[in-house]
């Protein structure tokens, strides 16, 4: 009989990789928290620069952190708007991975 495994699989980018999801970087995983938490907090979404300043980076700067986040689906953004940063369904989930629930905040925001 093998025996019984002594180690349990808490780390974050296993349970991604078993849920489908890409992993993120700590700066990328801080990066969407902000997002999360700034949309909560005054239900709308943040600008590059909004993002830039909390990661104490140079508004340009920011794009790094953001375009991953676009290109793994977990942001999107929309072309010509100054707020065109946005939460995606799967930014959503890992954002719930993560601990961090928007689900009721979103749709709040949605009906009114």
């Amino acid at each position: 009989m093998p025996a019984a495994p002594t180690k349990r699989f808490t780390d974050l980018a296993l349970m991604d990789a078993l849920r489908g999801l890409p992993p993120l970087t700590d700066r990328q995983a801080d990066c969407l928290k902000f997002v999360a938490t700034f949309f909560m907090a005054q239900q709308y979404y943040p600008t590059q620069r909004e993002v830039a300043e909390a990661m104490h980076l140079r508004s340009t700067s920011a794009a790094p952190y953001l375009n991953p986040l676009v290109n793994k689906g977990f942001l999107t953004r929309e072309p010509r708007r100054r707020r065109n940063i946005m939460l995606t369904p799967a930014g959503i989930k890992k954002l719930v991975l993560m601990g961090i629930d928007v689900r009721g905040q979103l749709l709040a925001a949605e009906e009114s």
